[in-house]
């Protein structure tokens, strides 16, 4: 993700892209997080938590010999305004609705994460877990 958050932001500075400086969109579907909420362990429903992972988290033909217990961890996540995905608010840019103030999603809204600082720390051998040499 962008040291800005999800989306919302331009360049390399972060500028808003929009004038209310709140991302239009939402980061989770709106078919999944129902299917979430209903631990859908089915293959039925495309947006069902078990295609999610069998179709974004690893690479089809692919099938995880612990897949019911990936999808258990998945499907143990709360779901609502409080939790995944969170509440959104109306929005006058395309789709129409932006994040909201609550929720593990609007965490990382551009309108609440800015880790642009990022950029501006020194790399070091220690940083990455490396000894720094001795002479």
């Amino acid at each position: 993700m962008s040291p800005y958050g999800y989306s919302g932001s331009k360049g390399s500075t972060g500028r808003p892209a929009t004038t209310t400086g709140r991302r239009p969109g939402r980061a989770a579907s709106t078919r999944l997080y129902p299917a979430h909420g209903a631990k859908d362990r089915s293959t039925e429903n495309p947006s069902s938590p078990r295609n999610v992972l069998r179709q974004f988290y690893v690479k089809p033909p692919f099938m995880h010999k612990r897949e019911e217990e990936l999808l258990s961890s998945m499907l143990s996540l709360r779901v609502g305004e409080d939790w995944y995905p969170g509440d959104m608010l109306a929005s006058s840019h395309w789709p129409g609705v932006a994040p909201g103030k609550r929720g593990l999603v609007n965490a990382f809204s551009r309108h609440n994460f800015n880790a642009g600082a990022i950029v501006d720390i020194e790399p070091s051998r220690r940083s990455c877990g490396f000894a720094a040499p001795t002479t």
